[in-house]
């Protein structure tokens, strides 16, 4: 049938010619309310903190159901629209797979094309060009977002659907509602520069229409700025990032007026108790560390389905649901057969036992902006989310380090610069890694990835599964590129034998820890090792440089380019902790240290000991700043105790090839995760003596002041002790739980 558009100027509506009608039972009218980019936790119903935001959504989950746990399966607009329409991930739906394309390819149906089986009348109400292409979405109505106030006029989008459905009823035929307010995506209401924006947006969305409609603003809302509101966890507050929360509590709110002027039209045309309807965010806020990633602030969206006979008034779900249900539960309440093959299920089953559960697992699917590339997927469980960022590959910066962040990425910069914490999940933003892992109950904000922590080890292994059936499942596009990354994982588990292990119990002739016993400040400590073992005594003794080196580096039978180093350390009631203090390390064949200029082959990772007992990463890198060795990003502060052995661990990875920037040092203490160098070139060229060649037993009291060594009372040079146990070096990664393990 030809489709003709035709633009009603003054209520903004498009009208195409009805299909023939059909005969056959009366399904209800479906009303399909979508806000755009509201964080799930805004309505006061869904947990937020704003008194008297969200009115009419709350009276919504008051009268029907709320799903606690439902997620979106994309957090940009248009690929998630499209997921809910078709019911489909975005690279199963759209025509070119991996990409930030959402045109709806040929053989996928969508929810208006299966309604035409029951002769819906089928109306798209704002958000129009993101349903690509729309002739495949087959709407009888369209009315465009841009004669609606830019998708922000409650009172013209109630106008437009009071006339779609006065439409429907003469014809006597159930309809269905896409309703779409722009709001509260950016600009924010009563933000600085928001009519510019609008009409910037206006002349985007209208580029198309061959009639345009008037620009219109919409109705202003003020009530929440200058209040100071703190905002949601996930980026460090600071005063920029309260003024624009209180901008987008204003959008807010006027989303929420949108959604009671939908309901209100119902009521008023005498439909209501015969409409199901369906109350979702496409996606969380459009600020850092939400909108265009695949964390739970990215995805996950207030959702409340109301049906008058079917839905009870204040029930609510804590089942993991997906928007890929939306378009099968749809189906199921109009009688329309469901595809085989689809990864969603109906919602209704749950209507009638809120205590049944839906999926083990949701997905979570992110590939571009336009060429803009950061693939991302996420398995998110009920206590767990694991992340697989494809695009990390030691060069590239998240959104081309250049996130439009509006005042919140500002406020955001300026915490950074103000707070050492905010500058290191700064940098994480943008410098991402290839896995995360995140506990939800302890850390709903995400801000502790437990990847590498020993103690996540089995709930991380786990993770990698399910991320590997989804993505078998879904014949995702980057199968293979994850396959690659739990090979080299698998290959470099630490499942393999230590290259070798000293335990100084039994030391042999020419062993390893023979070879350290030659140097005279070691020496074999009985009864004060692990769990009363032996022990290797270190002796540091003060004099003008801190105190005397302790310099033993053993050779590795091999070569490679990923090592871990494990050892046990316990400090004696008198050991003196100063700034620059060394422990143990790794390093190629001619390593970099003292200050010297880097060179192509060299490089050293190791961990030092801080003033008070704290403890740090040491890194030489052909990137470095300055002549010394470079930090890394502090995951949680740590400070040795005096007289109890810990253990820690250092993993080390010699970026491949030699120009790529792709290689870390991770330092860890009792299995968790202390501070880590990612993104390193620590050699500039190629060859094996770059590699991780030899363990450096190197260890002082740093500096070269005498200011740094260790002193009795009367300020005379000491010799304070420290001793070590169950020294290893495994290929791979291998992190230690707790000493002696």
């Amino acid at each position: 049938m030809g489709r003709s558009l035709v633009l009603a100027l003054l209520a903004g509506l498009a009208i195409v010619a009805p299909p023939p009608s059909v005969a056959g039972e009366h399904p209800p009218n479906i009303l399909l309310i979508a806000v755009d980019d509201m964080g799930y936790d805004t309505p006061e119903s869904f947990g937020g903190w704003v008194e008297g935001l969200t009115p009419h959504i709350d009276s919504l989950a008051r009268e029907g159901m709320v799903f606690s746990n439902a997620y979106n399966t994309s957090s940009r607009c248009a690929p998630s629209r499209g997921s809910i329409m078709t019911g489909l991930y975005q690279d199963n739906y759209a025509e070119k797979r991996g990409s930030s394309d959402t045109t709806v390819r040929e053989g996928v149906r969508t929810i208006p094309e299966y309604l035409r089986e029951k002769n819906y009348m089928t109306g798209l109400f704002g958000k129009d060009t993101h349903y690509r292409p729309l002739e495949k979405y087959a709407f009888d109505v369209v009315s465009p977002m841009a004669a609606m106030a830019v998708g922000r006029s409650p009172e013209l989008y109630a106008r437009n659907i009071a006339n779609f459905i006065d439409e429907a009823l003469v014809a006597g035929r159930p309809f269905f509602v896409s309703a779409n307010t722009h709001d509260p995506h950016r600009p924010y209401a009563g933000a600085p520069g928001e009519s510019e924006s609008l009409q910037r947006r206006f002349k985007s969305e209208t580029r198309k229409l061959k009639e345009k409609p008037e620009f219109i603003l919409p109705p202003a809302v003020t009530a929440f700025s200058d209040r100071g509101i703190e905002a949601p966890g996930f980026i460090p507050d600071h005063e920029l990032v309260r003024e624009e929360f209180g901008y987008y509590l204003n959008s807010s709110h006027r989303a929420d007026q949108f959604v009671g002027a939908m309901l209100q039209t119902l009521e008023d045309k005498g439909v209501l108790d015969d409409t199901l309807v369906i109350f979702h965010s496409d996606n969380g806020m459009h600020w850092p560390f939400a909108k265009s990633n695949v964390y739970v602030a990215s995805v996950k969206t207030p959702f409340v389905i109301y049906w008058q006979g079917r839905s009870v008034a204040g029930t609510r779900s804590n089942a993991l649901v997906s928007t890929v249900d939306i378009l099968p539960t749809i189906l199921e309440a109009t009688g329309i057969p469901a595809p085989d093959g689809l990864p969603g299920k109906s919602l209704l089953p749950l209507l009638d036992n809120p205590g049944k559960a839906q999926h083990e697992q949701v997905f979570a699917t992110l590939n571009a902006k336009g060429d803009i590339r950061y693939e991302m997927r996420s398995v998110i469980g009920e206590q767990y989310i694991y992340i697989y960022n494809k695009w990390v590959d030691g060069k590239a910066v998240y959104h081309n380090g250049k996130y439009p962040g509006g005042l919140a990425l500002k406020g955001f910069e300026a915490a950074a610069r103000e707070s050492a914490a905010a500058k290191r999940r700064f940098d994480f933003f943008y410098h991402r890694v290839p896995e995360e892992l995140y506990d939800l109950r302890q850390d709903p904000n995400a801000l502790h990835n437990l990847v590498g922590e020993a103690i996540a080890a089995t709930t991380l292994q786990a993770m990698r599964q399910l991320m590997l059936d989804k993505l078998t499942a879904n014949d995702d596009p980057y199968l293979e590129n994850y396959q690659a990354l739990l090979e080299r994982i698998s290959v470099n588990s630490g499942t393999a034998q230590p290259v070798w292990s000293m335990d100084f119990e039994d030391v042999q002739p020419g062993s390893p820890a023979a070879q350290l016993l030659q140097h005279e400040k070691l020496s074999l400590a009985p009864g004060r090792g692990v769990a009363g073992s032996t022990g290797l005594r270190a002796e540091y003794t003060g004099f003008e440089k801190g105190s005397e080196r302790i310099g033993k580096h053993l050779f590795l039978p091999e070569p490679g380019l990923e090592f871990s180093l494990n050892y046990d350390v316990s400090f004696d009631k008198d050991f003196q902790f100063v700034k620059g203090g060394k422990l143990l390390g790794l390093g190629p064949a001619r390593h970099i240290t003292g200050g010297r200029p880097i060179i192509p082959e060299g490089w050293s990772a190791r961990v030092t000991f801080k003033d008070g007992g704290g403890i740090k990463l040491y890194t030489y890198h052909q990137d470095m700043q300055g002549q010394y060795g470079d930090r890394g990003y502090i995951q949680q502060p740590f400070t040795f105790e005096k007289e109890r052995y810990y253990s820690v661990s250092l993993h080390v990875r010699v970026n491949d090839p030699p120009e790529a920037s792709n290689g870390f040092s991770r330092l860890y203490v009792d299995g968790k995760l202390i501070e880590r160098h990612e993104n390193l070139r620590l050699r500039g060229t190629g060859g094996d003596a770059t590699l991780v060649n030899k363990f450096m037993f190197s260890s002082f009291h740093g500096g070269h002041s005498p200011d740094n060594a260790p002193r009795d009372k009367a300020g005379n040079y000491t010799t304070v002790y420290a001793t070590f146990d169950n020294i290893s070096v495994y290929p791979g990664e291998r992190v230690r739980p707790g000493p002696g393990r």
